[in-house]
């Protein structure tokens, strides 16, 4: 005996109808049932669909500094004494990210233009810069990074020298940028990132300021070269090099005048009065063009 078949018509919308047939066996209840679930799954793949339109690709870079946990950012500072070269880390993926309302699928690694085969790439260029950076054998590695996936980190680094002789406190910024293009011919939402390194040498230490002793008083004939002598002077935390100066502050010798030879020497300085009477002299001595201390 054939088996006769059963139709059922559901209306989803408007302009959408749902059509179920069975043989003879399953109950209305089980066929609704059915329907409602095939609605269900409908839905589903439709929201997965949207999900799927609604994404957008971006280059995603950190700087990490040396002897540092790595930090979710694009700079860095770190501490490096003169003569030395050290290399500083650095990592970058491809992130698929939801974009703003209504933007269209962006897959940058789907076989599109004149990228005909999966999964396309991405080529992310490196361009290392800055005063300090190193040069012999290379300023960091690689040239640039391949990526054929997302959430597929890949490491780098910038190498960074200081000169030797470098004062202390000196700070100079080394930047990587990284820049993304894609095979298949699709724009990243962000397609560039500057990683910023701010390096410096240590921190000058607390200095203090040279002692000087003028010595006198002192006295002589009018007309006569008189000795000046600079006792002493020290510095006893350096840098140095110290140097001196002697000054006629003030002078009363009548109508005559006073006059300095070998002003700059500590200890071989001489004034000269051409009319008695008396003058003050004042002694400076001055630590490599940081602290100056005068002595009259």
């Amino acid at each position: 005996m054939a088996r006769r078949r059963k139709t059922w018509r559901f209306r989803l919308d408007d302009a959408t109808t749902l059509e179920v047939s069975a043989a003879d066996g399953p109950t209305e209840k089980q066929v609704r049932r059915r329907g409602r679930w095939s609605l269900i799954l409908g839905t589903l793949l439709a929201a997965l669909m949207v999900v799927a339109v609604a994404s957008a690709d971006q280059l995603e870079a950190d700087a990490d500094a040396a002897v540092e946990a790595v930090p979710h950012g694009n700079s860095a500072s770190a501490t490096q004494s003169a003569g030395t070269t050290v290399a500083y880390d650095f990592s970058a993926q491809i992130v698929n990210t939801p974009p703003n309302s209504g933007a269209s699928d962006n897959d940058v690694f789907e076989t599109a233009g004149t990228c005909t085969t999966a999964p396309c790439a991405v080529t992310v260029t490196i361009t290392r810069s800055g005063d300090w950076l190193a040069s012999s054998p290379d300023a960091g590695t690689p040239a640039s990074f391949s990526f054929t996936s997302y959430l597929a980190p890949q490491d780098g680094t910038i190498r960074v020298t200081v000169p030797s002789g470098m004062p202390c406190g000196t700070t100079k910024t080394m930047t990587a940028a990284l820049s993304a293009t894609a095979s298949n011919g699709r724009a990243l939402s962000s397609s560039s990132f500057n990683l910023s390194y701010v390096i410096s040498t240590p921190a000058c230490a607390a200095n203090t300021a040279p002692t000087v002793d003028a010595g006198g008083p002192y006295s002589g004939d009018e007309g006569s070269d008189i000795g000046l002598n600079g006792a002493t002077a020290s510095d006893g935390d350096g840098p140095g090099p110290l140097s001196y100066l002697w000054a006629i502050d003030s002078s009363s010798v009548g109508t005559g005048s006073c006059s300095l030879t070998n002003a700059t020497s500590l200890t071989l300085a001489t004034i000269k009065c051409t009319d008695n009477g008396t003058a003050t002299v004042k002694l400076t001595a001055t630590e490599a063009g940081r602290h100056r201390i005068r002595q009259r």
